[in-house]
């Protein structure tokens, strides 16, 4: 399926697009190369005030708004609308409607998040005197599925992993999921910023919420266990690069043209 429709034969930046459920706009902030403005929708406050907090770009806004009353977007004005895992706590009825309403005909809807448990830490760091054990890569590893594996106990996205759909219904029928391939993001990180990541994550925030847990607290837990591990090979374990590997699949799905 061409995915591009009308654009196709523009070069971006393209006009608008928007990210509901961003968080505190990681994948926000990757779209703001590609288009002349790009809006950062989330519930919590919370998160926006931190989106907000590193804003660089200036073609980057954000404001705190329901996926199920997009009222601040106006009609078919958007290419783009992305939303990640937070789609698993929308009405996804009344989300698509407004999808619709927003998207220009032949805009795109893409539906992002993770294929599985995998978040693994890489060596990024060469230094012959200490060879990085891969052991250590290993037990790094175990720690971080082990942080993920807990925020998802009790969390309705857990079933999702297992099904091929993801539990996501598109909104259009002509669609192309890219799911079934090896899809891997990976971001420069040390465990200080890995378990930063994950804390960015809506499924820690959920955990933290429903267990009456301390977000900062529970991180420290995760971020003492890896420091352990780290001082195995380095003396400055906080700061000693890494590469964050996730496996990701993503769902497209255009607009008709009429």
């Amino acid at each position: 399926m061409d995915i591009s429709g009308p654009a196709k034969d523009n070069k971006p930046p393209y006009e608008n697009a928007a990210d509901v459920g961003c968080g505190t706009g990681i994948s926000t902030k990757v779209m703001a190369p590609h288009f002349k403005h790009v809006l950062g929708l989330d519930y919590s406050a919370t998160q926006i005030a931190e989106a907000q907090s590193s804003i660089k770009e200036p073609n980057l806004s954000f404001s705190v708004g329901q996926a199920e009353n997009l009222h601040m977007i106006p009609d078919k004005s958007l290419q783009l609308l992305t939303v990640g895992t937070a789609i698993h706590y929308f009405d996804c009825k009344l989300f698509f409607k407004e999808v619709d309403r927003v998207l220009l005909p032949g805009g795109c809807f893409a539906q992002f998040g993770y294929n599985s448990y995998y978040h693994e830490p890489r060596n990024l760091a060469f230094n012959p005197e200490h060879p990085f054990n891969p052991e250590v890569l290993r037990k790094l590893n175990d720690v971080v599925v082990e942080a993920f594996e807990t925020i998802l106990q009790q969390d309705r996205y857990k079933p999702a992993l297992a099904r091929e759909d993801f539990g996501v219904e598109p909104p259009y029928k002509e669609t192309e999921s890219t799911s079934r391939h090896e899809m891997e993001m990976s971001y420069p990180s040390n465990i200080i910023s890995v378990v930063g990541y994950l804390k960015s994550l809506g499924l820690w925030q959920n955990y933290c919420k429903e267990n009456n847990v301390e977000s900062e607290k529970l991180a420290q837990q995760f971020i003492e266990k890896l420091r352990n591990i780290m001082k195995e090979v380095t003396d400055k374990p906080d700061e000693y690069p890494l590469e964050l590997c996730t496996a990701m699949y993503v769902i497209l799905s255009r607009k008709p043209l009429a």
